[in-house]
């Protein structure tokens, strides 16, 4: 089937088959010409332009990113409705050496907080947030918070058979 694909002659290219122009090269033409072309993956020029708009900026906004999240986990850490505060910048960290040696201008801006006060507290947080989105879509630039959901704990993984 990809060999018919490849060497027959098709409408918008008249008289030509990808196994003729292309030669060695003929999967790789068929992928530029045809599916990329198809799913969308090939950029408009507008696209292009925006793209080009957003990765300029793109190390300020990163910095800005780290910064700004320092200063939440630095506040968090104080905070006394805090429990615990985990994010690589704080020393505590499992993970604290390698944060340090490999982004020693900062670079994580994700963190996870527990609240004191058990669920009912959690719920309380989470009802009054009004900036933050409630979902879970890490490849987004907005702001989010999620809340595992409580599980009980199953006697077969205690036992370590459960899944």
């Amino acid at each position: 089937m990809v060999n018919t694909l490849l060497s027959q002659t098709r409408s918008n290219y008249p008289g030509v088959s990808f196994v003729d122009a292309a030669g060695p090269a003929t999967f790789v033409t068929y992928i530029c010409a045809i599916l990329l072309r198809d799913t969308g993956a090939t950029l408009s020029t507008f696209n292009a332009f925006l793209l080009l708009q957003g990765v300029e900026p793109l190390s300020l906004r990163l910095e800005r990113h780290a910064e700004n999240t320092k200063k939440v986990v630095k506040y968090l850490v104080n905070y006394p409705q805090v429990e615990k505060v985990n994010h690589p910048s704080l020393p505590a960290h499992p993970n604290h050496a390698l944060y340090t040696k490999y982004f020693p201008n900062g670079g994580a801006s994700i963190f996870t907080f527990e609240i004191k006060g058990g669920q009912e507290e959690d719920r309380r947080f989470m009802d009054n947030l009004k900036l933050f989105s409630l979902l879970a879509n890490v490849a987004n630039v907005k702001d989010f918070a999620i809340h595992p959901p409580p599980f009980p704990t199953l006697p077969g993984r205690i036992a370590g058979i459960g899944h």
